[in-house]
């Protein structure tokens, strides 16, 4: 084996062009210390890395870091990575691992960095601190070459300000390997009953989600079960195409169309199915139904390929599910389609449905409650209970101790009904009666306060003294109130004139009201090249000398503002969200054309932000930029 080296950082990070210069590894008795990287096994050829390192001295002591992923323990034809802390940039080694390329990249920042072996996903990585330790979450992909393949072994290193370094130490293995196998992790809940249920259903695939080609789930009866009757699903990622069959027909939709698909032997709210995705998982959460035709235990299979038909070969049994259908039940509980807005918005149409031999019409009390509680003998305190008298279509809201109720107001009639927790707006909601069936959409806003995971519980009577008792039917998440945060700014140690930032915002970008950025040697709000961006009528500022604004320009509308410390080009500046598939992030592009600093000289870039309801984490620091 090849013996490790190791860079002079110090020396390349002040050269123009960054070269490694390599020295033999030296052993100190003073660590900081390479501790962990995980996963530390596994196969495939993308994959998230979490690098642990430590300093007694403290995280801010570490001077930088380094990882080698290698077939042969040569740091040539392999994947060197460096990252240094202070900088918050990230270097990799070329081919030869003789010279950094040409730019780093700042961690958070879109972009990637590449040689022949690997590609770093540096905008997708990031760091996290947890006392003494510094986490490196890096984001990988590996090209399969005749010299990087198969067996590959995971390196780390670590260098504090005081030139003491770990030892190079083998922490990993990891096999680079193009035709990983993609399989199910699990079917949750893997156990459970009743007339229907909403199933997370989680793959993975060693060369990323996206590598999924298409899986199908089945619920085969376990006593008599025949392919006949037999409750299938295939589901396709590519498109978010689902579709399912019986022995008559096949049906299919799209993942987001408010249909239900139903069979003789079950039913799919495509609706209210949704995907999640992690690098390498793949989730489809589906809201299943079952016929009362076809009742009994049912063993739950999957079956999945990638997009290059690799798989197992073979079905994964995950599971079992036993329909069971009473008289009177409640068949479902879940939230509607809101648009484009996050998942878990605090603003959403709830659909309850109600089935009863009797007759739907023969429901005269229905009850939907929203409530973190899942212990307490009185769920509905500190909740939001809503109640439907069905002969008189009068809708109730329960107060805060659940001890009297507010209302009533006519079903469909102009008007809300409000406790802590939620606000219902009864004119909105409407019920739809069918032959044996009773369903309640009804559109519910939870309260900034009222947020968390969520059980929804469900109940009924009917005029013959039936009762569906008290269901648990679903859960939803509200997502807390939280200040926007910062994802990425500028290009790190980059000369150029554009600064780029990215906002999020976990309940939406438009939840956003102001942006800002600071530009400049230390956080000076009042004399300095401070940004702000006014979401609300697309405006730009900058600030003045004396603690004021100057402004507004707008993006797109030719300008120029300018102050004792910069200049800024409003007029080529760009806001816009991010992409079309992430509704929480929002990027603001801004060229600063003049900057009183020499060219050349670095400048710390920090951001803030507040959103519609007054919270902000106040200013953080991001990085650096390069006066123009």
């Amino acid at each position: 084996m090849n013996s490790y080296t190791r860079p002079s950082f110090f020396a390349a990070l002040t050269t123009v062009t960054v070269v490694l210069l390599f020295l033999p590894a030296i052993a100190f008795s003073t660590t900081p210390t390479a501790v962990s990287v995980t996963p530390s096994a596994g196969n495939g050829t993308v994959q998230s890395f979490a690098l642990a390192y430590s300093d007694p001295a403290g995280v801010s002591d570490l001077s930088w870091v380094f990882a080698l992923f290698t077939r042969n323990g040569s740091s040539s034809n392999a994947c060197p990575v460096y990252y240094h802390p202070a900088w918050n940039l990230i270097y990799l080694g070329d081919d030869n691992n003789a010279h950094a390329l040409e730019r780093p990249g700042a961690v958070g920042l879109p972009g990637h960095l590449s040689n022949s072996q690997c590609t770093i996903d540096v905008g997708a990585s990031s760091t996290s601190v947890a006392g003494n330790t510094l986490t490196l979450n890096l984001v990988v992909t590996f090209h399969v070459t005749g010299t990087f393949n198969g067996a590959t072994s995971v390196y780390m290193y670590a260098q504090d300000k005081e030139n003491n370094s770990s030892s190079f130490l083998k922490r990993g293995s990891w096999t680079v390997d193009a035709n990983a196998v993609p399989t199910t992790v699990s079917v949750s809940p893997s156990t459970a009953s009743g007339p229907s249920q909403m199933f997370a259903i989680t793959v993975y695939d060693g060369n990323g989600a996206a590598d999924v080609g298409w899986f199908y789930v089945d619920f085969f009866p376990t006593v008599g079960g025949a392919s006949w009757n037999t409750c299938f699903i295939r589901f396709y990622p590519n498109d978010n195409h689902i579709v399912t069959w019986d022995p008559y027909h096949t049906y299919s939709a799209v993942l987001g169309q408010h249909v239900i698909l139903n069979t003789l032997f079950c039913s799919i709210d495509v609706g209210a199915s949704y995907v999640t995705k992690t690098l390498n998982t793949l989730t489809l959460n589906v809201s299943m139904g079952f016929s009362s035709d076809y009742p009994g235990e049912k063993a739950i299979g999957v079956y999945t390929t990638d997009n290059e038909n690799h798989s197992i070969q073979i079905q994964q049994w995950m599971g079992k599910f036993t329909a069971q259908f009473p008289s009177l039940y409640a068949v479902s509980a879940t939230p509607g389609i809101i648009g484009s807005g996050p998942h878990h918005s605090n603003q959403r149409t709830f659909t309850a449905t109600f089935s009863d031999t009797n007759g739907g019409s023969g429901i005269d009390f229905a009850y939907v409650l929203f409530t973190p509680d899942k212990e307490s003998t009185n769920p509905g305190t500190n909740a939001c209970p809503v109640y439907l008298h069905m002969p008189s279509e009068l809708v109730y809201l329960a107060n805060d101790a659940n001890t009297a109720a507010y209302g009533p107001l006519l079903l469909g009639s102009p008007g809300t009904l409000s406790n802590t927790q939620c606000t219902v707006d009864v004119g909105k909601t409407s019920v739809t009666v069918g032959p044996t069936t009773l369903r309640v959409d009804l559109p519910v806003t939870f309260a900034s306060t009222f947020n968390g995971p969520l059980k929804i519980v469900t109940y009924a009577s009917d005029l013959s003294g039936l009762n569906t008792g008290y269901q648990n039917s679903n859960t939803y998440t509200v997502s807390a109130p939280v200040a926007p945060n910062y994802v990425l700014a500028s290009q790190g140690a980059v000369v150029g004139p554009t600064l780029y930032t990215r906002f999020a915002d976990a309940n939406g970008y438009r939840d956003m009201k102001t942006l800002y950025f600071l530009v400049g040697t230390w956080l000076n709000t009042a004399a300095s090249c401070q940004v702000r961006y006014e979401m609300a009528d697309n405006t730009i500022y900058l600030s003045d000398d004396a603690g004021g604004w100057k402004g507004p320009g707008q993006p797109g509308v030719p300008g120029l503002l300018s102050n004792n410390e910069c200049t800024i080009d409003t007029g080529n500046s760009h806001s816009a969200a991010s992409n079309s598939s992430d509704p929480t992030s929002w990027d603001f592009t801004v060229p600063i054309t003049q900057f009183a600093a020499p060219k050349g000289r670095f400048q710390d870039v920090f951001m803030n932000a507040v959103d519609k309801e007054g919270n902000s984490a106040g200013w953080v620091y991001m990085g650096t930029w390069t006066a123009p």
